[in-house]
């Protein structure tokens, strides 16, 4: 890298960064050996006249941080901070993007801990750091002519092809470890990755790792001049970073929020577009606040929802966008305090309903799903204000439009709101659902007869994400119908359909499988015929090497087939056939190295089922899977599983003692986990017969204990005091 050739210099740090994040943690040994000089090289070019190598510079020293090499850095780490800090500022945009990444990589590197150097180091710098930050996030000069010269008022223009966002089917069950995709861009969606929105997305970082009160000591004097300032950019960014310091510094900001709140609200009326865009959006991340300060009364929510529609129908299309979502993330946090206002509010939304272009409405239907997931039955009276709107929008669309799947996941959501309320329209939205769903098998079959490749296509991929959106809908029908789906359904093929769609593609099966489980929860006489021959598909997806997912809701779905048909003629013929098989599978998933947490849960609770049906024949088994089953007991969270789950232990135990010896120390750990159990009916926790079932448990296993020559006292000094405590009021004396 000495050559003053900067052709040669670029290439060679393109190179040298290639490396880096390929390899991860196996970085070159020859790389590792020569850390140092090549830190050295690095800070003999920082400040090299030419832009590339200024950007391949700060995106070597962010791989090195974020890599297992970042230890490296750290004799370096001042001297790097005061130049990354100085390159995030840099006349270049893309140097100072590169630079800037440096923050959120820096906050989330194993070094910074608590007390830790690094932690003090960016401590020091805060002063500087959130100046260099602000200042970032307001627009460049050519984004601001590019905004200005756009029109204010394009909501009657059709979206162009290249405006659009991609649209995925989500599917049920895709969001059980997902994250909110909020990148800390406000709403920039449309620039890409911009130095605005790393620095909004660094500030957040900041805002989450160090004190939120010096972090706020720090950032708020600069928002309340920026808020004052006469370039609206400015005031712009500065309401970009107030909602950026929310999420780590939400506690300290509240105090603030009285004096800050009007201002936001005042600028969800500007002129400029982009003001009112990030006003929705910041006052999204203070709608918890919103609906704590309605115990002293609803006028304050009123306020901002009456605020928010008027924004929902703003006339400019991004507006709009950020005003839905901002009403969305005010309805979860609202709930039932949001019902005395429903009735305005869908009207609004009915009204957007026909006024919004494609891109708008995904977004709408998103906050009509939102709403109705929310408030529930609430819903009921309102059902001729919203149903005849999205159910004559379905008939508008054909069967291979990709708007199918926003629309048709918000009818599921007000189908399970309304619940039998929604009977009027199941037949046709049944209909129009198994129409979707045979014509994409046909189409999928025709093209792979005519196509040998098929398999290898997108085509296959496209028609799955069809499959799935109305297997979801046909989910949300059992869901609302209960037994009722039964009656409705009987003439049709669906089950048919079910057991080819378990010889799917992994999104396909996943959703057939929690469809199944569904109907099995909600009307398990029509599943019934069918047992023979889905049992075994489902067990073919028990496979702990397969798609988690697929795996979690086959073991869901054999659990509630189980129990719909326990203690019946239908359990000898259709489950009891394949328990071995089944158990085979179920015990190698808990047996699993690592396991998810979501499939444990499910994989346990089947297990339990089997318990409750065929005691004897799981208890052959329990020494195998005992001490991890016994685990899963503590981190169960629903009360009807946790009792289902302490009841097939406690059949266990008496059937295979000597396992459950072997995992006693978990015992008392899941026993004591009932402590922070609460039943929505306001049952005891834990149930009488469960009490009295792991008392009589205890007591056995004190016999052991003392029978071993261990005092009972040194036995249970491996516990916390708290855990002590709550057995022996709880179960004792023992």
């Amino acid at each position: 890298m000495p050559s003053k050739d900067v052709t040669v210099k670029h290439a060679c740090l393109k190179c040298m960064n290639w490396l880096i994040p390929k390899y991860g943690d196996e970085i070159p040994q020859a790389l590792r050996a020569n850390m140092q000089v090549f830190v050295g090289c690095l800070s003999s070019i920082g400040m090299d006249p030419s832009e590339l190598i200024r950007e391949e510079v700060c995106h070597a020293i962010v791989l090195l941080l974020g890599a297992s090499t970042y230890e490296g850095l750290l004799p370096h780490l001042t001297a790097i901070s005061e130049f990354m800090l100085r390159a995030s500022a840099d006349s270049s945009p893309q140097v100072a993007i590169n630079a800037c990444e440096f923050w959120p990589v820096y906050c989330e590197c194993p070094g910074m801990r608590p007390e830790s150097p690094m932690e003090q180091n960016l401590n020091n710098l805060l002063p500087r750091l959130i100046p260099t930050l602000l200042a970032g996030m307001v627009y460049s000069a050519d984004e601001i002519a590019e905004l200005e010269a756009a029109a204010t008022e394009d909501e009657e223009e059709p979206d162009r092809v290249e405006d659009m966002r991609p649209i995925f089917n989500k599917g049920r069950s895709d969001n059980d470890d997902g994250e909110d995709a909020d990148d800390g861009g406000g709403g920039d969606e449309d620039h890409g990755w911009t130095l605005r929105k790393c620095s909004a997305a660094s500030l957040d970082c900041v805002a989450t790792v160090l004190d939120p009160i010096n972090v706020l000591n720090c950032t708020l004097p600069q928002l309340q001049t920026n808020f004052n300032s006469t370039n609206v950019w400015v005031q712009e960014a500065a309401i970009l970073a107030f909602g950026a310091v929310a999420d780590g510094c939400y506690d300290a900001v509240v105090p603030h929020l009285r004096d800050v709140f009007p201002y936001l609200v005042e600028h969800m009326d500007s002129p400029v577009p982009q003001v009112r865009m990030i006003s929705c959006w910041t006052l999204s991340k203070y709608s918890l606040w919103v609906v704590e300060q309605s115990s002293m009364g609803t006028q304050h929510l009123q306020g901002v929802i009456e605020k928010l529609l008027q924004r929902v129908l703003d006339k400019n299309k991004k507006v709009q966008e950020h005003a839905c979502s901002a009403l969305s993330l005010l309805v979860e946090e609202a709930y039932d305090l949001f019902v005395p206002f429903l009735q305005g509010v869908l009207q609004n939304l009915m009204f957007a309903f026909h006024k919004y272009q494609a891109r708008s409405l995904l977004v709408l239907y998103d906050t009509i799903g939102t709403l109705a997931d929310c408030v529930r039955s609430a819903l009921t009276p309102h059902v001729q204000t919203i149903l005849p709107h999205l159910l004559n929008k379905w008939q508008s669309l054909s069967v291979d439009d990709r708007q199918l799947f926003p629309l048709l996941e918000c009818l599921a959501s007000v189908a399970r709101a309304l619940g039998l309320n929604f009977q009027e329209y199941s037949a046709a939205v049944l209909q129009r659902a198994m129409a979707l769903l045979e014509y994409h098998l046909l189409q999928e079959t025709a093209e792979a007869a005519t196509n040998p490749d098929y398999d290898l296509l997108s085509e296959k991929e496209r028609h799955g994400e069809f499959l799935v959106c109305s297997i979801d809908l046909l989910g949300g029908l059992a869901d609302a119908l209960k037994g009722n789906f039964a009656q409705l359904a009987q003439e049709t093929n669906i089950l048919n359909l079910l057991f080819q769609c378990l010889h799917h593609e992994n999104p396909v099966r996943q959703a057939t499988l929690a469809l199944i489980g569904d109907i099995a929860l909600n009307c398990p006489q029509f599943i019934a015929p069918a047992l023979p021959q889905l049992i075994p598909a489902i067990i073919a997806n028990l496979d702990q090497y397969g798609h988690r997912k697929v795996c979690s809701n086959a073991a869901w779905s054999l659990g509630e087939i189980t129990k719909s048909v326990a203690n019946t003629a239908l359990f000898h013929t259709s489950v009891e056939p394949f328990i071995e098989q089944a158990l085979q599978r179920l015990v190698s998933i808990l047996n699993s190295e690592t396991i998810h947490q979501n499939l444990l849960t499910n994989a346990t609770i089947t297990i339990s089922q089997l318990t409750l049906v065929g005691p004897d024949r799981v208890a052959a088994h329990f020494d195998k899977f005992a001490n991890v089953f016994v685990h899963a007991l503590s981190i169960l969270e629903v009360y009807a599983e946790k009792e289902t789950a302490f009841m097939a232990l406690c059949l266990l135990a008496e059937r295979a003692w000597d396992p459950f010896l072997c995992c006693c120390d978990q015992f008392c750990l899941a026993a004591a986990s009932w402590y922070s159990m609460e039943s929505d009916d306001g049952s005891p926790c834990p149930p009488p017969a469960i009490r009295s079932a792991i008392h009589q448990l205890l007591a056995a296993l004190n016999q052991h204990i003392k029978a071993k020559g261990v005092a009972i006292e040194a036995y249970y000094g491996q516990y916390s005091p708290d855990v002590v405590r709550y057995l022996t009021e709880t179960y004792g004396p023992f």
